[in-house]
């Protein structure tokens, strides 16, 4: 009896995982909220990365415009930013993407918590 239970376990995590894994990056949405570029995450997450993007751009803060800040499911560890040589969580993994522009120049911000990085090879 303690086979067969662990082995619907496993059979239910299978199929449980694949259905996971077919997902494609999608930012997501409740029902009402603005679609894809829009501002739709709070201030105390989008202001340390104005800050950083006001240092990185030499200018101050006020100067610098949040273009889109929105929460994305992204298909693996590397959010959507992949670096070579390195390895990645094969994994699903929710956080952010923040764009910001200051001195003519864009900034793309990925991170999944607290911690963001800049993105200079976007792939998603």
């Amino acid at each position: 009896m303690r086979i067969a239970s662990l082995t619907l376990l496993a059979v239910v995590w299978i199929v449980g995982g694949c259905s996971a894994a077919s997902s494609s990056v999608q930012p997501s949405q409740s029902p009402g909220e603005q679609p894809s570029g829009s501002i739709a995450l709070p201030q105390s997450v989008i202001d340390p990365v104005v800050a950083e993007v006001a240092k990185l751009a030499g200018v101050p803060a006020d100067q610098v415009t949040v273009i889109s800040a929105e929460q994305v499911t992204f298909p693996d560890g590397s959010l959507g930013c992949p670096q070579p040589g390195m390895v990645y969580t094969q994994a699903l993994v929710d956080g952010y993407k923040i764009v910001a522009e200051a001195g003519g120049k864009t900034y793309d911000f990925r991170g999944s918590g607290s911690t963001f990085s800049q993105c200079t090879n976007p792939t998603s």
